[in-house]
């Protein structure tokens, strides 16, 4: 029993050194292309998984749009339409299950790590908190977003510059719909009065969510 537990210990360790060298080739491999830099410069995205994007998405220029981008991932949730309940936003299944857990991944680290997707994430789950499953569907459709990102930084050659100044963006946003913020980065600072209401609050948040939406149309 014992000799045959040191043979299972052994073959797992062979197993793990197979893994970590062929990690290590693609690795090597991917960083003699000019677009693997970019894709590591998107928030969530090592080296896994800007290597199985890039093997996935190949020529950028066989997609005519983000549709057909997100179709070939399984990520396709245009079933998620207005009025339709969360339980509509759900990948459609195909035989990209490594990259969508690949990008799924790289959502729950954006989502948590950096302040521009945590913005995004959190005005997702405003007001559906309570919904089952809704923090798992919200990142898909982050995930989504972060593939498209990859796909449009791919095509324009560039990567993913962290000095957007979002916050300046999102700021003259909020102004052209009445709200005044001050804004320091990515960061804003509201000081509403203390008789402010219920309905006042519900309003600012609107605002901010449009103006984040509008942003994130532009920069992506």
């Amino acid at each position: 029993m014992q000799w045959e537990a040191q043979v299972m210990v052994e073959g797992l360790k062979q197993i793990q050194q197979t893994i970590q060298a062929t990690e290590e080739k693609i690795q090597e491999l991917c960083s003699q292309l000019p677009e693997y830099p970019y894709l590591l410069s998107i928030p969530g995205f090592g080296p896994q998984v800007s290597s199985q994007v890039l093997g996935a998405i190949g020529d950028p220029c066989r997609f005519q749009n983000g549709k057909q981008v997100l179709k070939m991932a399984g990520l396709d949730l245009s079933a998620d339409r207005s009025g339709k309940t969360s339980a509509a936003a759900t990948p459609v299944i195909s035989k990209k299950a490594d990259l969508r857990y690949a990008l799924y991944q790289a959502a729950l680290i954006a989502s948590i790590k950096n302040r521009s997707f945590m913005a995004y994430y959190t005005h997702k789950l405003r007001g559906r908190a309570q919904e089952k499953g809704i923090q798992t569907k919200m990142r898909v459709k982050l995930a989504a977003k972060l593939l498209l990102i990859a796909w449009t930084l791919i095509q324009r050659k560039d990567p993913l510059d962290p000095k957007l100044s979002v916050g300046p963006k999102v700021h003259k946003a909020t102004i052209k719909r009445g709200l005044f913020t001050r804004v320091k980065g990515d960061s804003y600072l509201l000081a509403p009065p203390l008789i402010i209401t219920e309905a006042e609050v519900d309003q600012i948040v609107n605002i901010l969510g449009e103006a984040i939406q509008e942003v994130a149309k532009e920069v992506v």
